[in-house]
């Protein structure tokens, strides 16, 4: 949620609201024995109607049905290409109603009895509320393994557990294999390549071994893949899948490669202020090879809006790795996946850079320079300790300081924070822009902390298209009281365009106290007011003549950029048509079959013309995109709608796109015969 606080500032603010709860009426599903049952023998499952508060329902019909759930892998068509897809089919083997007689109940039981092993389904519907409903599954086994219940949920996986979350180097692995059968089992051992392969006989779904892992080559982590595979049996009438893979991350821990670095820098301090800053490394340091630390200081506010941390080398040497490592056999041959469609993005308005940098800004503005300071890596003195001495930057607000220690393969991070604070304070709140004309006041707010009154001087300077009231004196003072605060106004004025550099000096004076001085800068473009503005021309040019081509008065001097296009040919003139039709800025129907319409009619246009341009090497591909977004716009009539997703079609749009889908047909793209005939029917 947003909200404004005194100051007129924006503020957000979040709160939880809790679970809504539209229905007062919700059912329940168990089984009074587990989750796997076995084939030809009943299970009991337990059916409850409870309200929002947990309490037993009024009771209400409910109808209950159990389905057999079987899965098969399909090869579908779309848009001429053969997708792998999963299909999920249900098989109705039981149904009845419960509280359909005299005495109805909030809760009650029925039997199922499943004729074969599998995955079975359970839902209950409130025949009252048909959108109130309950769904359980359960396994029909006729084992009670465990790993029996793995080949049933995930057939084709096979799961590797660890005995520790992480190990040290020269630590025992014990791995435990839960496979959905017995088989041959190929476990490696990854990093960017294969370190260490074992082929292992499985007996049986589930095995426990030690596996001697090298740990020389291994940092922050590796993987144990493992694939295990077995032989076909075809006197089988349902067949299971016969491969099984899976992987899992092996944990390196190396906690002994980190070092205690700890910061010791003053909380406070004055902007400009000199002050010295130590790291200190704790333990034994190696003189022969003395550790090393890089320390810098950033102004907090620069790496707040991006939740910055100070690095940890820690993090990144040991840090987890990514898997890289193919696995393959030849089961991927048997049906091969074919590409995805093509995409279906609107072939105008892609954002292309040129175009942008027109409508940005065009008054360059120099911004004040982040607070950084850098300290050269030093190594450490013999106790550990290294020393900087800075000057702050002359900024008010938090500094962070950080420092990074490396010793050998060793490393450690710290950092802390100094708070820059100045008795006498300024705040001049500059607008971010301005246009020539524009008269304005600015208020510059002082604050004191000071235990005693002061007269503060405010002296400015600027520099850029911006005058000052010349009522302002440079030399007025500004008495503010003990602890108080007082606000000194100017009023400027711009005079043109380009950018503007303000700098504020405020000078604190009292009797028988040192002066106090805080500066302020402020920078900020005065731009032109009116939006973008292009203008073409042509001229015709004799071989040998010079000419000269002025932009025109419109323009403001330095904003605009200008491009010239020679060419022999008058059809050069067309070029500005078929750049707006490209650059259309939506993809509806009537301007998705318009920017086809310029790529078909100005292909040779831009060819020539913009021999460079990403759009002329990417002319056939934006002509197939359009061709599949307007497929997408079709509906049930054969019309297309005005927008992909539409159901209602749009006459003339429809008509619009036939006529430009026979022409692209004309020119040799590919466009499907009944999306053409229909779109031409309607």
């Amino acid at each position: 949620m947003c909200n404004r606080n005194r100051a007129g500032q924006s503020i957000r603010f979040k709160e939880h609201l809790g679970i809504i709860d539209n229905s007062n009426h919700h059912l329940g599903l168990k089984t009074t024995s587990g989750r796997i049952a076995s084939p030809g023998s009943p299970i009991e499952i337990e059916w409850i109607q409870l309200t929002g508060t947990d309490e037993l329902a009024d009771p209400h019909p409910i109808s209950l049905a159990v389905y057999r759930v079987e899965f098969d892998w399909v090869v579908n068509e779309i848009d001429g290409r053969f997708v792998w897809q999963s299909e999920e089919h249900l098989t109705r083997i039981q149904s009845e109603c419960a509280n359909a007689g005299a005495a109805p109940r909030s809760r009650g039981t029925f039997e199922v009895t499943c004729p074969d092993q599998g995955r079975y389904r359970v839902v209950a519907t409130d025949e009252e509320c048909p959108s109130s409903k309950a769904i359980m599954e359960f396994y029909c086994s006729t084992a009670e393994s465990e790993a029996d219940l793995l080949a049933l949920e995930h057939p084709d996986q096979l799961e590797i557990v660890l005995d520790k979350e992480s190990y040290r180097p020269g630590s025992n692995v014990e791995v435990l294999i839960r496979s959905p059968f017995p088989g041959t089992l190929l476990l490696t051992v990854e990093t960017d390549k294969v370190t260490q392969h074992e082929v292992i006989e499985l007996e049986n779904p589930t095995a426990t071994f030690d596996l001697p892992v090298v740990f020389d080559s291994l940092r922050g982590s590796a993987f144990l893949s493992g694939t295990v595979v077995r032989a076909i049996d075809s006197t089988k009438e349902k067949w299971l899948p016969h491969r099984a893979m899976g992987m899992t991350r092996l944990l390196l821990d190396h906690s002994n490669s980190q070092l205690q670095l700890k910061i010791d820098t003053p909380q406070e301090a004055r902007p400009g202020e000199n002050i010295e800053i130590t790291a200190q490394i704790a333990g034994e340091i190696d003189s022969n090879g003395p550790p090393l630390i890089h320390m810098w200081a950033v102004d907090d506010g620069i790496l707040l809006p991006t939740n910055y941390r100070c690095p940890n080398p820690n993090h990144h040497f040991f840090a987890p790795r990514e898997s890289v490592v193919t696995t393959s056999d030849v089961y991927s041959d048997l049906l091969p996946d074919t590409k995805r469609p093509a995409s279906m993005d609107h072939i105008g308005a892609d954002g292309f850079e040129e175009a942008i940098s027109l409508r940005r800004n065009p008054v360059a503005v120099r911004r004040s320079a982040p607070a950084v300071l850098w300290n050269k890596v030093v190594s450490v003195q013999a106790d550990g300790r290294a020393t900087w001495k800075t000057d702050l930057p002359d900024i008010t607000g938090r500094l962070r300081v950080m420092a990074v220690a490396i010793d050998e393969d060793r490393y450690g991070s710290a950092e802390a924070r100094v708070t820059l604070h100045n008795p006498l304070m300024m705040e001049s709140p500059w607008p971010r822009f301005i246009a020539p004309g524009d008269d304005f006041s600015v208020p510059v707010k002082l604050f004191s902390s000071l235990d005693y009154p002061i007269d503060v001087n405010v002296a400015v300077e600027s520099n850029g298209p911006l005058v000052f009231d010349p009522t302002h004196r440079q030399d007025n003072l500004t008495h503010i009281e003990a602890r108080g605060s007082a606000t000194y106004w100017l009023r400027a004025k711009a005079t043109g365009v380009g950018p503007v550099e303000i700098k504020v000096k405020a000078t604190g004076t009292a009797d028988g106290h040192e002066d106090i001085t805080v500066k302020s800068k402020g920078s900020f473009p005065s731009r032109p007011v009116s939006p973008l503005h292009s203008s073409t021309q042509f001229v015709r040019v004799k071989a040998g003549e010079p000419i000269t081509i002025q932009p025109g008065a419109e323009f403001s001097p330095g904003s605009g950029k200008t491009r010239i296009l020679i060419s022999s040919s008058p059809r050069v003139e067309l070029l500005p048509a078929i750049e707006a039709l490209l650059g259309y800025p939506y993809g509806c129907v009537e301007q998705t079959s318009s920017g086809i319409v310029a790529l078909l009619s100005g292909e040779d246009i831009l060819k020539k013309a913009l021999p460079n341009d990403i759009r002329t090497k990417s002319l056939p591909d934006q002509v197939k995109s359009g061709i599949a977004r307007l497929q997408a716009m079709q509906t049930r009539s054969g019309g297309l709608s005005y927008w992909p997703g539409g159901t209602e079609p749009c006459l003339w749009g429809s008509a619009y796109a036939a006529n430009v889908l026979a022409d692209a047909r004309k020119a040799g793209y590919e466009v499907n015969g009944q999306f053409l005939k229909s779109s031409l029917n309607i």
